[in-house]
């Protein structure tokens, strides 16, 4: 662990706020940093913006996003507004703190749904195992859908999937980046057609046709949605 300071994270690729930024998050008690693999000082990246761990005296962690300089992402403002509008849900990281070029948020603490494909192809986890974390994950996503939130990267949802603390039955999303504010989001028929039917179409219990007629209701019929959400969980487990 080492003290989080401007100098320990902050370069000319993140944007000139940086320095303020953690000056910021450190009045709010966070003063470590915790390095990423690979003798790094981020855990992840991307082309808009980085994340590192941070954490407290107490070993409370958080995530800390830093907008990249050259981004084409103006602002981080838009992920925080949608991380505000599922406030009253349990699928998404809690917002801490935000501005134009950073968020600071609950630090999700588990395996990634690639991860966990992974050590099943390996056998180290059972296909039961695997079909309660894709239902699990089906029913977070519907989460999403009852409050408008178009996620847009869920077709490959192998890293904006976490299971907290490794639990099956606790799907949590991440990377609200690029999602927007639809009457009627579809996350699941995404996840279904684009990821499901693709790469796990063994585990279904009905043929494809089947499934696929269930999200062409899903889409057309909201009030039908509840109950298209417990055929396909049907369907999974």
């Amino acid at each position: 662990m080492i003290p989080l300071e401007p100098g320990s994270i902050c370069t000319k690729d993140l944007q000139p706020s940086c320095e303020s930024i953690v000056e910021r998050v450190r009045t709010l008690g966070y003063d470590i940093i915790i390095p990423g693999s690979r003798g790094v000082m981020w855990i992840g990246e991307g082309f808009s913006s980085r994340v590192f761990l941070i954490a407290k005296s107490d070993d409370s962690m958080a995530a800390l996003k830093i907008r990249r300089s050259f981004s084409k992402v103006n602002t981080l403002e838009h992920e925080a507004y949608i991380l505000k509008i599922l406030r009253g849900c349990s699928v998404q990281p809690r917002l801490f703190d935000h501005s134009n070029d950073h968020l600071l948020i609950e630090y999700i603490q588990g395996i990634s749904l690639g991860k966990l494909l992974k050590i099943h192809e390996m056998g180290r986890i059972g296909e039961e195992y695997l079909r309660t974390a894709v239902a699990s994950a089906i029913r977070s996503l519907y989460e999403l859908d009852l409050h408008g939130v178009d996620h847009k990267e869920i077709a490959d949802p192998r890293k904006h999937i976490i299971y907290h603390q490794g639990s099956p039955h606790r799907a949590r999303i991440i990377d609200f980046e690029s999602a927007s504010l639809k009457e009627r989001a579809n996350n699941i028929p995404r996840f279904v057609g684009g990821f499901l039917l693709r790469r796990l179409k063994w585990m279904l219990r009905d043929p494809g046709e089947g499934v696929r007629n269930l999200m062409r209701i899903y889409k057309a019929e909201p009030d039908q949605r509840e109950e298209i959400v417990r055929d396909l969980e049907r369907a999974i487990i």
